[in-house]
């Protein structure tokens, strides 16, 4: 029954791409917004600490790219598929160039 669900689940984000990338969109600044609202809490908690501010300061980056992603999810899409291409394509790059090296080399 649940794969039957999961099926049905991915075709449906299959015909209506836009709407299953702003839902995923939303869903993520949503995460993002409770992620932070934990983060500052569990600062708040170790204020006597040596690693106080650095807390404060992942709080407030994850409120604030929360608040950011749940008011422009279509901009928030883009920019984290071209993080993607930007994160992929010298990873790519670096593992044909080291395919390309050991193709020269006989390995035995």
């Amino acid at each position: 029954m649940l794969g039957a669900i999961l099926v049905l689940g991915g075709l449906i984000g299959i015909v209506y791409v836009g709407v299953a990338t702003l839902t995923s969109m939303l869903l993520f600044g949503w995460l993002l917004l409770v992620g932070g609202m934990v983060a500052l809490l569990h600062a708040v908690q170790s204020r006597g600490s040596n690693f106080f501010w650095l807390g404060v300061v992942v709080a407030a980056l994850n409120l604030a790219a929360g608040v950011v992603v749940i008011r422009r999810p279509d901009v928030a899409a883009e920019a984290l598929t071209m993080f993607a291409a930007l994160l992929f394509s010298p990873a790519g790059c670096s593992g044909s160039s080291a395919a390309w090296w050991c193709a020269g080399r006989r390995w035995r």
